[in-house]
């Protein structure tokens, strides 16, 4: 879950990097829901010209969402993006088991990208 005006502001390396470990794990199985917005028509032409395959649902930019989160294995990863900005690794079962559950929620009210 990202919102990618704040990712470009303030950690631009990390859209280059994300693309790269996806082409690199040919991740069909990765899931993206992004904050609707300017920064979107970029980034979706990257992912088309790249040949990126991941399911990515649209969130609207009405709620105000400054952050991105990584959901994998047992870790939630919460970035935290400013003048300081910085990541919160947590570790936890249950915390993890809550996330993995809203998730697919989340996916479901997300809309599909134009073409």
């Amino acid at each position: 879950i990202t919102n990618l005006q704040d990712l470009e502001r303030y950690a631009p390396y990390a859209i280059e990097s994300y693309f790269l470990m996806v082409q690199q794990k040919k991740a069909s199985l990765m899931r993206e829901l992004i904050v609707d917005n300017n920064a979107l028509r970029s980034y979706l032409g990257i992912r088309e010209k790249r040949q990126i395959r991941t399911q990515l649902r649209l969130m609207p930019d009405t709620h105000p969402i400054h952050n991105d989160m990584i959901l994998q294995r047992d870790t939630l990863y919460l970035f935290s993006f400013g003048a300081r900005s910085y990541v919160t690794i947590l570790h936890d079962e249950t915390l993890h088991q809550t996330f993995t559950s809203l998730f697919p929620w989340l996916l479901q009210q997300g809309e599909q990208p134009m073409r």
